[in-house]
């Protein structure tokens, strides 16, 4: 039976008695426990069986929601090949819209030689609770390897069917790589790219001809919004075309101290410069480890 947790200390940052707060609102219920460092939590559309945890260390687990269970065998274990010093890690996850069909997920993380891959797996076609580790596709590799902060890393599929990713600025204290403004520069952006049309060409996927940016010759380019810091969080709101982000920075000095913001913009009217969201927080244990609360 799920523990039923209520009270001040269990949401970081809510005070029952303050001027929003009212006690007993909000509530968690623990449905699974001993994660290590989890970062993101999802599963693919139309599957409400499971529920699939991003853990930075470079691990994706499942949780069978009608037991509680974790699945002893990760879905996928991408640890040997990811850095996980400062904000780098395992750090993003979206299933494609025909996951259903054709088995495919995307993730981002930081390789072991400081770059930002996105790579394209396929499930298992014998299990479905285990991805398909030869199926591994690059999608897309930026350097990133000057610091171990600002790394971005979350994913999306709008409702137009685009991929979504966030890439943070690269990092470093006092902003030395000045590359959220760079045009010439992928970070510090949010790219969106086509993934389901044949690729363009010495590339992995389409470059969609609506983007908002265009370059030197007139062709689309990647990105979609700049001038981010560290966009790590993110909803694309179907709805009304909104892009939902939040940004926290890690309790640092100077003009890393910490800072919550909740931001929108429609998502046909990206240009200029921008600020995105904060990596979730969670109940951590002795040992590294979390659990996991809805």
């Amino acid at each position: 039976m799920p523990n039923v947790i209520a009270g001040p200390d269990l949401i970081p940052g809510y005070d029952p008695n303050g001027p929003n707060g009212l006690s007993g609102v909000i509530m968690a219920t623990r449905v699974a426990t001993f994660f290590t460092q989890p970062v993101f939590a999802g599963a693919p559309p139309g599957d409400p069986s499971r529920l699939f945890i991003v853990e930075r260390t470079g691990a994706i687990k499942i949780i069978e929601l009608d037991t509680g269970q974790v699945l002893s065998t990760p879905f996928l274990d991408v640890s040997s090949q990811v850095l996980t010093d400062g904000e780098r890690g395992l750090l993003g996850l979206a299933f494609d819209p025909n996951f259903a069909t054709n088995g495919f997920f995307y993730v981002d993380f930081s390789s072991t030689d400081g770059n930002t891959e996105v790579v394209r797996y396929k499930v298992s076609s014998s299990n479905p609770n285990v991805a398909d580790p030869a199926s591994a596709t690059p999608i897309l590799s930026i350097n990133q390897s000057e610091f171990n902060n600002h790394k971005g890393g979350w994913l999306g599929f709008g409702p137009d069917g685009d991929l979504y990713i966030s890439v943070g600025d690269g990092g470093g204290a006092g902003n030395p790589l000045h590359t959220g403004q760079d045009i010439n520069s992928l970070r510090g952006k949010i790219l969106r790219i086509d993934v389901d049309s044949p690729p363009d060409p010495g590339l992995n996927y389409h470059i969609p001809a609506d983007n908002p940016f265009v370059g030197p010759a007139g062709s689309p380019r990647r990105d979609l919004c700049i001038g981010l810091a560290q966009p790590v969080a993110a909803e694309l709101r179907p709805r009304d075309g909104h892009l939902l982000h939040r940004r926290r920075r890690p309790g640092h000095l100077g003009r890393d101290r910490y800072r919550s913001e909740r931001r929108q913009l429609r998502l046909e009217s990206f240009r200029g410069s921008s600020a995105l969201p904060g990596r979730r927080r969670n109940q951590h244990r002795a040992g590294g480890r979390a659990d996991l609360f809805i």
